[in-house]
């Protein structure tokens, strides 16, 4: 779908779809897909489900996006949007399964990661977005990935990112937690679980009058390393509250949450209809079927993924953590790691 402006939101469903190539938004604005299952397992490296760029207020609700597990696939991938919102959602076997490139608004809660052969969710250069009640759980990192449950960076010679929210998260197994290791400002990472076998449960490299908070740690039977609250370099940072249990400690008791249980599994009461979709207003607005969509004029959905260009910067976000600070982020990890190691030998 490419170029079209609706004055309501446009649904479309596809809870009884089953796709094998990628569905494509381009600078589109009030469109929402409710449902659908999208198997890219066979598609190549850099296959997505749904990819979205610019536009604004395009809402994903209760996919499945399944990968192959073996190259980089990815689930749903926003470049340049606003208002850019994921909810209920699976994503299995996927390098990434939610990658936000220069997004201002973002909204991703009560999504689940399995298998995730890198990161659960990506936030490069963006502003304004929440993330909160997902879970990751399963990792299957890929030889050479640096595997986080939820990532976020700033890219060089852009505004830092600012106003980034990671609360009341699960992260369980073996992946990095919550982490924002290229400077950010009034970053919240609050009141997640997380146990992990790496070193970084929890980071915050360089951030600004951000906030770290409640946040529950313990490290994986067996890890190399014991998994910690890191927070360095920045300014103005509220960081109390974390638990971190001993590495020679038992574990905190944590089991996998299921999507649907992840209300109950912590946090406070929350109001699942405040993450309903927008209803279309008075001055359009539609719900269509996948199919429906297809064979209509609102059929301009392109389920061909080459069929649009992968903007420089949406490059960036795939292949180019080395430019926007992965050689550095791993010197660190290093170091930080030796320190742990030559602490537990002393």
């Amino acid at each position: 779908m490419t170029n079209r402006n609706y004055s309501g939101v446009m649904t479309i469903d596809a809870s009884q779809a089953t796709f094998t190539t990628a569905m494509v938004f381009d600078n589109v604005r009030n469109v929402a897909v409710t449902g659908g299952t999208f198997n890219i397992g066979n598609n190549g490296a850099y296959a997505k489900g749904v990819a979205v760029y610019n536009g604004a207020n395009v809402y994903i609700e209760g996919i499945t996006v399944n990968g192959g597990g073996t190259v980089d696939q990815f689930g749903v991938t926003f470049n340049g949007t606003h208002n850019a919102q994921v909810t209920f959602s699976k994503f299995n076997g996927l390098y990434s399964g939610i990658a936000l490139g220069a997004v201002s608004g973002g909204f991703l809660v009560k999504n689940s990661f399995t298998a995730s052969t890198s990161d659960g969710i990506d936030i490069a250069d963006s502003h304004g977005v929440t993330a909160s009640r997902n879970s990751c759980t399963g990792a299957t990192p890929r030889a050479g990935a640096h595997p986080d449950c939820i990532q976020m960076w700033s890219v060089v010679g852009h505004a830092l990112e600012s106003d980034i929210s990671v609360t009341y998260n699960t992260s369980i197994g073996a992946m990095q937690g919550f982490s924002d290791f290229d400077a950010g400002q009034n970053i919240t990472i609050s009141n997640n679980i997380v146990s992990s076998s790496y070193a970084a449960g929890v980071a915050c490299y360089d951030c600004i009058n951000s906030t770290i908070t409640n946040n529950s740690i313990s490290t994986l039977a067996g890890a190399p390393y014991q998994s910690q609250v890191i927070v360095r370099g920045g300014s103005g940072n509220i960081v109390t509250g974390n638990i971190v249990a001993a590495y020679n400690q038992p574990r905190l008791a944590v089991s996998a949450p299921t999507l649907d249980g992840l209300t109950a599994y912590q946090g406070p009461a929350f109001d699942d209809a405040a993450l309903a979709l927008p209803g279309a207003d008075t001055g359009g607005g539609a719900v269509v079927s996948a199919d429906a969509a297809l064979l209509s004029d609102e059929g301009a959905i392109s389920f061909d993924a080459g069929a649009v260009p992968e903007p420089s910067s949406w490059g960036l976000l795939i292949t180019g953590f080395a430019a926007v600070g992965l050689a550095r982020r791993r010197a660190v990890a290093l170091a930080h790691r030796r320190v742990v190691a030559a602490g537990r030998t002393a």
